[in-house]
C-alpha cells in the first residue's frame, strides 16, 4: 500500500488521508521526505486522470464504470476550479456515452417496452449533454423514438418499430437540410445515426 499522510508530525501530530494499492503513484513523487498539499494532491489528480485515459484507449469496449471511478477520485484531489470543471466535463461525456449505449441496446431489441426504455435513456442524455448541438440532435432522436412508439400503439405493431424510427429520423434529416450550411454538422451526425441504425437493426430485421 502507498499511504498519504498529512501533518507536521510534531507537535501537531498527523493523520492518514488516503491509501492506494498501485505503486505507480510513486513514480511522480519528488525525492523529498515531504511535499506540500498542493504537490501531493496534484500528483494524485494527474495519476487518476492518466489511469482513466489509459482505460479509454484500451479495446473497443472500455470499462466506463472504472473510468468514472478514476475521474471521481481525480476530482477529489483537483486544486483549481478549472481542473474540477475539466474533470466534470469528462464525467459528463462518459455519462453521455453510457446512456447512448443503453439506448442503442434497447433499440436493438425492437420491442415496445425497449423503445420506451430507450426514450428514457435519451431524455437523461439530453440533460447531461454539454453542447447545444448535442442537445439539439438528441432531441430529434428522442422525437423519432416517440413517433415510433405513438405510431405502433395506433396499430402498426412492434414489428414496424424500426421502420417507424427510421422514417422519423429521415424526416428530421430532410428538415435539417433546410436549415442551411451552418447546420451541416448536425445533418451529418443524424445521417451517421441513420446509417448505423440501419446496419445494426433495420437491415438485420429484414
Amino acid at each position: 500500500m502507498v499511504e498519504l499522510w498529512q501533518g507536521r508530525f510534531a507537535p501537531m501530530g498527523e493523520r492518514l488521508v488516503a491509501s492506494f494499492s498501485d505503486p505507480k503513484i510513486l513514480e511522480a513523487v519528488p525525492e523529498h521526505e515531504a511535499c506540500t498539499k498542493k504537490q501531493a494532491f496534484g500528483i494524485l489528480s494527474d495519476y487518476f486522470i492518466k489511469r482513466s485515459d489509459e482505460l479509454l484507449n484500451v479495446g473497443e469496449t472500455p470499462d466506463l464504470k472504472t473510468v468514472k471511478s478514476y475521474l471521481t477520485h481525480a476530482s477529489n484531489y483537483a486544486q483549481s476550479k478549472s481542473e474540477q470543471e475539466a474533470i466534470r466535463m469528462r464525467l459528463s461525456s462518459i455519462e453521455l456515452l453510457v446512456l447512448l449505449s443503453k439506448a442503442d441496446l434497447a433499440l436493438s431489441k425492437g420491442t415496445l417496452p425497449d423503445f420506451e426504455a430507450a426514450r428514457g435513456y435519451l431524455a437523461q442524455a439530453i440533460r447531461v449533454a454539454s453542447t447545444d448541438l448535442q442537445k439539439e440532435v438528441l432531441t430529434k432522436r428522442l422525437a423519432a423514438v416517440g413517433y415510433a412508439i405513438a405510431s405502433s400503439k395506433v396499430g402498426e405493431g412492434e414489428r414496424q418499430l424500426g421502420d417507424l424510427y427510421r422514417e422519423a429520423l429521415n424526416r428530421h434529416l430532410q428538415k435539417a437540410k433546410e436549415y442551411g450550411p451552418e447546420k451541416s454538422q448536425e445533418v451529418n451526425k443524424i445521417k451517421e445515426w441513420l446509417d448505423e441504425f440501419d446496419k445494426r437493426h433495420v437491415e438485420v430485421a429484414r
